[in-house]
């Protein structure tokens, strides 16, 4: 399983409320549970990005990161370099 992760930028979906995207590099719903498990184990429960607008103010999510599933683009976002640099230890 590889990733590409890089930094979000304004066409992005998640460029105001996370610094980096991660995407696998061939099309799997697998590879994205098995990374999206990890990153609930690592930092803590999450959402769809398209929730996490909604509903980021409450107590029982994290702001580290989220994912994104929309149209079938599979992504995980992060909130800093620090985040990603553990995603990319793992999972590059």
């Amino acid at each position: 399983m590889t990733w590409s992760i890089r930094r979000t930028d304004r066409r992005m979906n998640g460029y105001n409320d996370f610094a980096y995207v991660a995407s696998p590099n061939t099309y799997s719903f697998n590879d994205l549970i098995l990374a999206r498990n990890w990153c609930w184990e690592t930092w803590g429960p999450s959402c769809e990005l398209i929730l996490f607008r909604k509903v980021k103010d409450l107590e029982f999510i994290t702001d580290q990161w989220c994912w994104h599933t929309e149209f079938d683009n599979l992504k995980l976002y992060f909130k800093s370099s620090k985040e990603a640099n553990w995603f990319k230890l793992k999972w590059l």
